[in-house]
């Protein structure tokens, strides 16, 4: 993993040791190299390199620089310049710092003062981007999650940002030299700003709200000025290998029916990764469209399906749970599905608290429908946990044990869970006792035992 130079810590001044009067090292220059690519993740110790001879800075800068995110001003300090501007002071210095950036990311969500958000009146962006010729990652992110809304705190109106600003990130977005883009936190935005390029690997969409102003091809118009409709213009599509997607509603619909018109310079058939976080169950028919699009090549596989593919129990069991709820997404066209992380929480239900949501009855089901023959090798269940002890012993595990001991799971060589607990259930000892039960249940014992599931509390 790349450092990461964060240009909202207390010092942003960088030190060009170029100029500086110091005596010529003793060290190698090659061994100087060895020295800073062992230290490459750790910033404080480059930092630390940096300042010790202009060699050690030089060689410092390429892992300092390679990864910078662009933080919101804050406006409870007393600074004169924001982020984006020292940074860009720091470029016109040292324009040689240009070359080592090859991941940027802003961060959008943020005001400037009041209810303005900072990329509306930002003046230094626009000059910035131009200067950045080797990136190869993109992110422009916010903070809003899926089913979060569309408050003017989490989402930033692209139509709202400087002509300048807009024209300088569809530039960046296009560029032939960009494999990984990762966008959020925008609405407005159009399609053609991400779409029309060849070089592009991996797409990360994260909630924003997408406009299609995407053409399904250049037509051609008869001698009597009647529109010729029998030819176009073919279509030039990057062939997409991952893709991570974490929306809901209206949002991951439009997206949805962009990926699959014609006019969509995108190509999913041939995904390899695909990353998956929404919220209703109506989510599951676009997720079940996406699956179907890639399934001839889809390797791997991480599915967050929602809460509402819960099972809701009592507590106390006098009334009985009610039925898994039937979800359109299934395995049964990925036969060449090697690996499956599937992520779920256990939650107790606000409205009623003698009642809790239990995940496992639908991932159970969920895994059934895997086909008898298949290539899954490497299956997750990523478990987070928001009750206590009480709550947690009502879990069943037997559906669990006898899905991962069925013929279908035959080529599965890791099988792990993993419960992650929140920390306003965390107490003192609590994961101990959860291991404890975890180790006294029978059907999860036998599978421990004879090493097809390893389980780990955290």
């Amino acid at each position: 993993m790349a450092t990461v130079y964060n240009f909202d810590a207390f010092r942003q001044t960088f030190t060009d040791c170029r100029d500086t009067a110091s005596p010529r090292p003793s060290i190698p220059q090659e061994l100087i190299e060895i020295i800073i690519d062992f230290a490459r993740h750790d910033a404080l110790s480059l930092r630390t390199f940096a300042l010790a001879h202009p060699n050690f800075s030089h060689a410092c800068q390429k892992y300092l620089f390679s990864t910078v995110t662009i933080c919101p001003p804050n406006p409870t300090t007393e600074k004169k310049t924001t982020p984006a501007q020292r940074f860009l002071q720091l470029l016109t210095s040292s324009p040689h710092i240009s070359r080592h950036v090859r991941a940027l990311t802003i961060a959008c969500e943020g005001h400037s003062g009041g209810d303005e958000p900072w990329l509306h009146t930002d003046t230094s962006l626009h000059l910035i981007l131009p200067l950045l010729s080797r990136l190869t990652k993109f992110a422009v992110v916010g903070g809003a999650e899926p089913g979060g809304g569309f408050g003017k705190s989490y989402f930033t109106s692209w139509s709202s940002l400087s002509s300048n600003l807009r024209s300088a990130l569809t530039s960046v977005l296009r560029s032939a030299s960009v494999v990984d883009i990762e966008i959020g936190g925008l609405s407005l935005v159009p399609t053609s700003s991400v779409s029309k390029r060849s070089a592009l690997k991996r797409l990360s969409l994260l909630p924003l709200y997408f406009v299609d102003d995407t053409e399904i091809g250049a037509t051609h118009t008869a001698p009597s000025g009647l529109q010729d409709n029998t030819t176009t213009n073919p279509v030039q599509r990057s062939e997409l290998e991952e893709f991570e997607i974490k929306q809901t509603s209206i949002t991951l619909r439009r997206t949805t029916e962009w990926l699959h018109s014609p006019g969509c310079y995108l190509d999913v058939t041939r995904l390899r990764n695909l990353n998956v976080h929404v919220v209703t169950l109506e989510d599951h028919n676009s997720v079940a469209r996406i699956l179907e699009t890639c399934s001839n090549s889809l390797e791997n596989l991480s599915l967050d399906a929602g809460s509402e593919m819960n099972t809701v129990r009592h507590i106390h069991g006098t009334i009985p749970p009610a039925s898994t709820p039937a979800s359109s997404i299934s395995l049964a066209s990925l036969p060449g599905l090697r690996s499956l992380t599937l992520h779920a929480t256990i939650i107790m239900l606000m409205l009623n608290n003698r009642r809790f949501a239990d995940p496992f009855p639908w991932l159970v089901a969920f895994l059934e429908t895997l086909p008898s023959s298949n290539r899954l090798s490497e299956l997750e269940i990523s478990v987070e946990v928001a009750v206590g002890k009480e709550i947690f012993n009502k879990i069943s595990w037997e559906g669990l044990a006898r899905v991962l001991v069925s013929e279908r799971m035959s080529s599965l060589r890791t099988a792990r869970l993993k419960l992650r607990l929140k920390q306003q259930v965390l107490v003192h000892g609590l994961p101990q006792v959860l291991e404890g039960m975890l180790d006294a249940d029978e059907h999860l014992r036998e599978l421990r035992s004879r090493r097809i599931l390893e389980v780990d509390v955290q």
